[in-house]
């Protein structure tokens, strides 16, 4: 799977070890094969810990695209940890995505930055 190379940077669970100090063993070494470290994110840059050398490659999808496979992605995850339920209306859920109201900010913020 594509994330045991690239995991999720901000998963704690899929790139770091439990202390949180180190990417995990297995995604160690799948970046010695790639010879780069790599990672997802949906941060913003000046989220990220960018060193000296480091590089970022932004992927933009379509602003309709991402809108529509946000809402699925969070009507179907937990509530607690930000998802907004199955039975979240789409016109409820848009308004809040233009107004930069849902996890991670304004898509155009991101494609701002």
């Amino acid at each position: 799977h594509i994330s045991d190379w690239t995991p999720f940077y901000e998963a704690p669970h899929a790139a770091w070890n439990e202390s949180l100090t180190a990417v995990r063993d297995d995604v160690a070494r799948n970046h010695e094969r790639l010879g780069v470290r790599a990672f997802n994110t949906h941060l913003l840059p000046q989220q990220l810990p960018l060193g000296g050398g480091a590089k970022v490659v932004l992927v933009v999808r379509n602003g309709r695209d991402v809108a529509a496979s946000f809402y699925e992605h969070l009507r179907h995850q937990d509530e607690a940890s930000g998802g907004i339920g199955v039975d979240a209306s789409w016109q409820h859920f848009f308004e809040a995505f233009v107004r930069g109201a849902q996890p991670y900010g304004a898509w155009h913020a991101h494609v701002a930055a």
